[in-house]
C-alpha cells in the first residue's frame, strides 16, 4: 500500500465532458492531440474521449489521436495531419498545445470555429488570448493547490483521516473555438 497522497483533477471526466460537447456541437470527426500515450494523465484524457464517442455511437479512430510531445513543431505538424484527414475539430491535451493549434489554424487561412473547432485542457486563463476564446476543461489548478496545502497541515499536525486519493471535479468553459 502506498504511502503517498494524489490530489488530481478528474481527467477522464473533463475530457468526456469535452468530447460530448463537440458532439453535441455537431462535430463527428474529432482528433485527440495527447502530450505522450504513455503519461498517465493523458491516457485517462484518451478514456473519456473514447468513451464519449461510443457513448454517443461515434467509433473510436486509433488514427485520430496523435502524439504532440508538447512542442510547437509537433503540433504544427499534427495539426497539418489532421487537417489532411479532415476532421473537423481538434481536442489537445493541454491549453498550450491548443494555442499552438489554433494559431497554425488561422496561419493556414482557415477560420475557428467556422471550418474547423479547437478545444484544449487545464484552464488555467489567458489574459492575453486575442479573440476567440479558447473553450477548454477548467482543472481549478489554485483548488488543487489549496486541497494540497489543507492536507499537507493535516499530516503536519499529525491527523490520519484523510484520503489517500483526492480526485477533484473539473468542469467544461465554453469559449468561442467550438
Amino acid at each position: 500500500e502506498s504511502n503517498i497522497v494524489e490530489i488530481a483533477p478528474d481527467q477522464a471526466d473533463g475530457a468526456f465532458q469535452l468530447t460530448e460537447h463537440l458532439i453535441n456541437c455537431g462535430y463527428r470527426k474529432i482528433g485527440l492531440i495527447l502530450g505522450s500515450r504513455n503519461h498517465p494523465s493523458d491516457l485517462l484524457k484518451m478514456a473519456g474521449y473514447r468513451e464519449a464517442l461510443q457513448a454517443r455511437g461515434l467509433e473510436f479512430n486509433e488514427d485520430l489521436v496523435k502524439e504532440g510531445h508538447y512542442t510547437t513543431e509537433n503540433i504544427n505538424r499534427i495539426v497539418s495531419k489532421l487537417l489532411h484527414e479532415e476532421v473537423d475539430a481538434i481536442f489537445c491535451a493541454t491549453d498550450t498545445m491548443a494555442i499552438s493549434a489554433l494559431q497554425f489554424v488561422q496561419f493556414s487561412g482557415l477560420s475557428v470555429p467556422g471550418d474547423i473547432a479547437i478545444a484544449g485542457y487545464g484552464g488555467g486563463g489567458w489574459p492575453d488570448m486575442p479573440v476567440p476564446n479558447l473553450t477548454t476543461v477548467d482543472a481549478h489548478i489554485k483548488k488543487l493547490g489549496n486541497t494540497a496545502a489543507s492536507l499537507l497541515l493535516d499530516i503536519i499536525d499529525g491527523k490520519d483521516d484523510f484520503a489517500m486519493l483526492n480526485i477533484c471535479p473539473v468542469h467544461l468553459k465554453v469559449g468561442t473555438t467550438t
